[in-house]
Formats: structure tokens, C-alpha cells, sequence
């Protein structure tokens, strides 16, 4: 997927986010994925899914993204 596109540069230090799991939206032109985490919370009897990341993405980039995941993923499942 990123061969296909221009170089490759990270100007400033862009920190990994850790997310447990994904809510997709899908509008007409792009796709809002937003990452969560679930967080034990002090005084509830359960955790707590917290929003740790959002990305808007055009639509086809998202699917390329569901391309790529479904090859990296079954690369590792051999």
C-alpha cells in the first residue's frame, strides 16, 4: 500500500496509540475510525472505554487499509 505512494517523511515524533478497539463510521466520501481503550475506573464495578485516537480517512483509503490488513493478517496466521 505505501509503495504506491510518495515518500515517506515524519517531521515531527508522531507517539503509537494503543487502542483495544475500533468504531467505523462510513459516510459518503471518507471514513471516521475512532480508537478506544478500555480503562479500569476506580469506584465503578467495570472499565471504561475511552476515545484515544480518531482518523478521517477518504474512502479509498480505507479500503485499501481493509486490503492491507487482510494480507498482513494472514501472513501471520501461517
Amino acid at each position: 500500500m505505501m509503495a504506491d505512494r510518495s515518500k515517506l517523511t515524519e517531521p515531527t515524533i508522531i507517539f503509537d496509540t494503543f487502542c483495544t478497539s475500533v468504531d467505523v463510521d462510513a459516510h459518503e466520501e471518507f471514513v471516521r475510525l475512532t480508537g478506544c481503550d478500555e480503562v479500569p475506573v476506580v469506584g465503578y464495578d467495570g472499565p471504561e472505554l475511552r476515545i484515544v485516537a480518531r482518523m478521517v480517512l477518504p474512502r479509498e483509503t480505507a479500503r485499501d487499509l481493509a486490503v492491507d490488513l487482510r494480507r498482513q493478517l494472514a501472513k501471520r496466521e501461517r
